[in-house]
């Protein structure tokens, strides 16, 4: 998905030198769009990083009682 951001990003120049404003600003705003996505994903990745540690710990803890 990086990837697809940097595309976006060349092609909007790309069409500032083509003199096509307007679809340089729509490929940036998809840009921006792609990019918040890709921090809400790293972002819940951690936070089920951290769930699944929580969980393994309390299951250790529960052998451990028994």
């Amino acid at each position: 998905m990086t990837e697809a951001a940097e595309n976006l990003k060349k092609r909007a120049a790309t069409s500032v030198r083509m003199g096509k404003e307007n679809e340089a600003v729509d490929l940036l705003v998809q840009k921006k769009k792609l990019t918040k996505a890709l921090e809400n994903i790293k972002e819940r990745i951690e936070l089920l990083d951290k769930l699944s540690a929580k969980i393994s710990e309390v299951m250790t803890w529960s052998f451990i009682i028994m």
